[in-house]
């Protein structure tokens, strides 16, 4: 499989996010002896990805923030996808991280397509940091991540489904001016 296809079902994995359903669970009937009111019949609006707020632990420059930063990353990540708004993913990330970009890549590929990616909800199960043997400014978090199937849908393709049940990954965080970046994760 060609790096670019590689890259595009490990993030797909990874980034898998909850989200609507394209097919919607119809409204139960009303019951007999109730008349039906036009109110009844009104669908429900299901609001749209709401974009993560960085949590204050996340903010500490320690092993606890390093670990909060990281779940936080994940959560913009799903953000990103659910929402096919890549900036503040890319406002997260080193520019040297070749994974964080082909995330965003994938990403805005399927939303420029007029494509939307749906499915499973990820969560950080666990994380452990642990300082980066040669700089003071650097971490090293290894993550457990939950994934849920994902679903890349673009008008005129065949929908590309992806998923996997847990998936250890392990990310090279660092501190900014502004906080902490992604520099590089891999799963594994």
């Amino acid at each position: 499989m060609p790096r670019r296809s590689t890259c595009a079902a490990l993030l797909a994995a990874l980034l898998a996010l909850g989200a609507c359903s394209a097919d919607a669970e119809p409204a139960p009937a009303p019951s007999p002896s109730t008349p039906a009111s036009p109110t009844a019949a009104r669908p429900t609006i299901e609001p749209g990805p709401v974009e993560p707020t960085l949590p204050e632990a996340a903010r500490k420059e320690n092993a606890a923030g390093a670990e909060a930063f990281v779940a936080y990353y994940w959560e913009v990540a799903s953000y990103a996808q659910a929402s096919g708004d890549t900036d503040l993913l890319r406002s997260l990330q080193a520019p040297n991280c070749k994974l964080c970009t082909g995330a965003r890549e994938w990403i805005d590929e399927v939303y420029s397509a007029g494509g939307h990616i749906r499915g499973g909800r990820h969560t950080v199960t666990d994380a452990s940091a642990m300082p980066f043997p040669e700089h003071r400014d650097r971490w090293i978090v290894v993550a457990q991540v939950t994934v849920k199937p994902t679903v890349d849908r673009r008008p005129g393709q065949s929908p590309r489904r992806f998923g996997v049940d847990r998936v250890r990954v392990t990310h090279t965080v660092a501190r900014s001016n502004d906080g902490w970046l992604i520099s590089s994760w891999r799963d594994g």
